[in-house]
């Protein structure tokens, strides 16, 4: 998302990855973190935040992939714990991705990701018997079906207020997971 200025009403474009570790060989003398340069991203306030910890004891226990890979990192540990008869967790994780400004798009990103990244523990959660020949056709079709369940629960969220947030990321999260 490009940042937006709150003193003019003009749109400042995303950095490319490119101008991003220009920005940190030429002017910072630093190289970008090697889990960031593989994803590419084009976030440089992540960036920075990523650099910062770097220099801190203890950073491999917070900079990993799956930290660096995901808007909201404890999706992981959540599916590959997940319990469907256990409803009051999603609301506990729905409140929490509100808390930490993770919106439906946000979510839905990491979902498609879980599909493709996470050692099909969340496609076992929604296709649990399947054969493994058929895998990559279901996974194209799970995404599909991400996109389609975040694309109405964004759109309905759209239409009402938005301290109703967490009640559609439930609904979302539920579509999701159950």
């Amino acid at each position: 998302m490009p940042i937006l200025s709150r003193f003019r009403n003009f749109r400042i474009p995303l950095f490319s990855f490119e101008e991003i570790t220009d920005i940190y060989e030429k002017y910072l003398d630093m190289s970008v973190n090697e889990y960031l340069s593989i994803t590419k991203t084009r976030d440089i306030i992540k960036c920075i935040f990523i650099t910062d910890n770097e220099t801190r004891p203890n950073c491999e226990e917070l900079i990993t992939k799956t930290f660096i890979n995901y808007n909201y990192p404890p999706f992981v540990d959540f599916i590959k714990t997940f319990n469907p008869k256990n409803l009051e967790e999603i609301r506990n994780l729905s409140y929490k991705c509100c808390q930490y400004n993770i919106t439906i798009s946000k979510i839905i990103h990491d979902f498609i990701k879980l599909v493709d990244e996470d050692g099909n523990h969340y496609f076992n959660i929604k296709y649990p018997k399947i054969a493994k020949k058929n895998y990559k056709s279901c996974k194209d079709k799970l995404k599909m079906e991400i996109i389609e369940i975040g694309k109405n629960a964004d759109y309905m969220l759209s239409q009402t207020n938005k301290c109703k947030e967490p009640i559609y990321i439930e609904n979302l999260l539920c579509q999701l997971l159950i």
